[in-house]
C-alpha cells in the first residue's frame, strides 16, 4: 500500500516524466558505482566495464543496499557524487532479493535524490522482473546490474568495427563520386570533340578545372583518412596494456582498489604492482608523503 501511495504521489508530481530523463554521454570517461563493495553485482559491473572499454576512471560509493540505514546512505552517496566528485554516469545497483530486500530503493529520500541528480543515473536493481520506484525515476532502467554496465559504455570491439564500416562506406562513396566525375568528363570530352571541335581550347579549360576539383577531393580524402588513423591510434594508446608496455605499473591493495596515495596503506600491508608482464607482490615497510 505504501508503494502504491508513493508511486501515485510521484506520478502526480511528474517525477517519472520522460521529459526529465537525461541522455547518457556516448563515450564516458568516468563512472561512479553506488552499491555495496561486498556485493557480487559490484564485481560483475567492474568486470564488464573493463572488458568493454579500457582506461575508464571508476569510483565506488560504498553503501548498504538494504536495512534501515540504506535509504540514507544511498541518498547521501548520490548527493556526494553530484557536489564533490562529479562523474559522467552513475550506476545504482544491487543484486536480486525479495520485495522487502529492495525497499531501500522505494524510499522517498532516494527517489528525490535521483530526480535531483545532475549526473545521469542508470539503475540495475535485482532481476528484470523486479521494479522499484528508483527504476521509474532513473534516466535509464537496466534489467540487471550487468546490463547496466553494458548500457553505460560501448563495446570497444564493436566501436572499432563501426569505424571500419564507416571508413569502407566513405571510401566506396568517394570511389563512386570519382568514377561518376570521370564518366562525366569522358562524356563532355566526346560531346565537345565531335560537336564543337573548333572549341578545343574551351574544352581543355573545362577538363583541367574538373581535374583540379577531383585532385582537391582526393587530397581531402587523404586528409580524412589521416585524421581517422590518428583518432584510432589515440584510442588504442588509451588501452591500459599499452600504457603498461611503456614502463608504467598499476598498484592495488589486496582488495583490488587502486592505490593513489600513501595514506591508503600502512606498514606490513601487501600491495600488488601490475606490470605489462606479470605482477609483483610487495610488503610496505615505510611510507613517505613526499
Amino acid at each position: 500500500m505504501e508503494f502504491k501511495l508513493l508511486k501515485t504521489k510521484f506520478q502526480k508530481e511528474g517525477l517519472f516524466d520522460e521529459k526529465y530523463k537525461k541522455a547518457l554521454p556516448r563515450f564516458p570517461e568516468s563512472i561512479g558505482i553506488i552499491t555495496s563493495r561486498d556485493a557480487a553485482a559490484y564485481t560483475d559491473i567492474l568486470k564488464i566495464l573493463k572488458n568493454r572499454w579500457g582506461g575508464l576512471k571508476i569510483y565506488l560509493g560504498h553503501v548498504s543496499v538494504q536495512g534501515t540505514s540504506a535509504p540514507f546512505e544511498i541518498s547521501e552517496a548520490i548527493e556526494w557524487f553530484n557536489k564533490n566528485h562529479p562523474v559522467d554516469i552513475l550506476i545504482l545497483s544491487r543484486g536480486g532479493g525479495s520485495l522487502e530486500d529492495l525497499q531501500a530503493f522505494n524510499s522517498e529520500n532516494v527517489i528525490r535524490s535521483i530526480f535531483a541528480s545532475k549526473i545521469p543515473i542508470i539503475t540495475g536493481i535485482g532481476h528484470e522482473k523486479d521494479l522499484t520506484l528508483a527504476d521509474l525515476v532513473a534516466d535509464i532502467r537496466a534489467s540487471t546490474p550487468s546490463n547496466a554496465a553494458e548500457i553505460a559504455i560501448p563495446d570497444k570491439k564493436e566501436f572499432f568495427g563501426y569505424l571500419k564500416q564507416c571508413q569502407n562506406h566513405l571510401f566506396s562513396h568517394l570511389q563512386y563520386q570519382v568514377s561518376a566525375i570521370n564518366k562525366k568528363l569522358e562524356e563532355l570530352q566526346n560531346r565537345f570533340k565531335f560537336a564543337f571541335y573548333n572549341q578545343k581550347t574551351q574544352i581543355n579549360f573545362l577538363k583541367n578545372k574538373l581535374l583540379t576539383q577531383l585532385k582537391k577531393q582526393q587530397l581531402d580524402i587523404k586528409y580524412f583518412f589521416k585524421v581517422l588513423l590518428e583518432k584510432k591510434n589515440s584510442l588504442l594508446n588509451l588501452h591500459p596494456k599499452n600504457i603498461l608496455n611503456r614502463g608504467y605499473s598499476i598498484t592495488t591493495d589486496n582488495n583490488g582498489r587502486v592505490v593513489k596515495s600513501f595514506q591508503q596503506v600502512k606498514n606490513n600491508d601487501t600491495i600488488i604492482s601490475h606490470l605489462s608482464s606479470g605482477k609483483l607482490f610487495s610488503s610496505i615497510t615505510k611510507t613517505n608523503h613526499e
